[in-house]
């Protein structure tokens, strides 16, 4: 293992030192959610679209993506926001939680991304991550958590390309949830319709079908 490796190998055992995978699954609220987890630039948000038209049921997107284009109206520059990630990962966590907590447990909803998704952010830019981990615990999510492998980046006024950062979050986030005791499904880089159809399929091999 390089030293890159190492080094997250060290900010997950940072993470399970402060309790990330020792909740009981008892004391967290069973949902009907799915969540498909993953780096930016990973098409999680066209997949989560399409599979909601295409299965009838409610989505919701990345909350950071709401945060950043409110950050934006207000003046500041994706240059600036990017370079400020350590002051975004509160607040994100915090949509994330109001988002999930306002929903329906019983209803199928698709997210764009969970509350545990926050926590690569807080590791790897030094926010004190005790609170999200303790987050992570408040819903449990269907099983399996899918995980979308990442696309050629396409630049926009939103994200910002940095090759190293979104392949330790797309390590982090896999590691993450594992470690919060979820089975990790890839999604492959096909086609729009390829991977929608290869997510149904698995969604149909579970034991209480969608």
């Amino acid at each position: 293992m390089n030293k890159f490796g190492q080094h997250l190998e060290e900010l997950l055992e940072k993470a399970r030192r402060n309790g990330l995978g020792q909740s009981s699954p008892s004391s967290s609220v069973t949902t009907n959610w799915v969540v498909f987890t993953g780096t930016y630039s990973a098409g999680k948000t066209t997949l989560v679209q399409d599979l909601a038209e295409s299965l009838h049921v409610c989505f919701h997107q990345e909350p950071a993506r709401a945060f950043i284009e409110e950050q934006l109206r207000l003046g500041r520059k994706r240059a600036e926001v990017w370079a400020d990630v350590e002051s975004t990962v509160m607040p994100v966590h915090k949509l994330r939680v109001d988002l999930e907590s306002s929903l329906n447990h019983t209803e199928i909803v698709l997210l764009d991304t969970a509350i545990p998704d926050t926590l690569p952010y807080a590791l790897l830019y030094g926010t004190d991550p005790e609170e999200i981990i303790r987050a992570s615990g408040l819903f449990r999510y269907k099983d399996p958590v899918f995980l979308v492998e990442p696309l050629p980046f396409i630049s926009d006024d939103i994200r910002n390309s940095n090759a190293q950062e979104r392949l330790a979050l797309h390590y982090l986030r896999e590691k993450i949830y594992m470690t919060l005791g979820y089975r990790v499904v890839s999604v492959p880089v096909f086609d729009r319709i390829e991977r929608r159809d290869f997510v149904r399929r698995c969604l149909g091999e579970m034991p209480d079908k969608l």
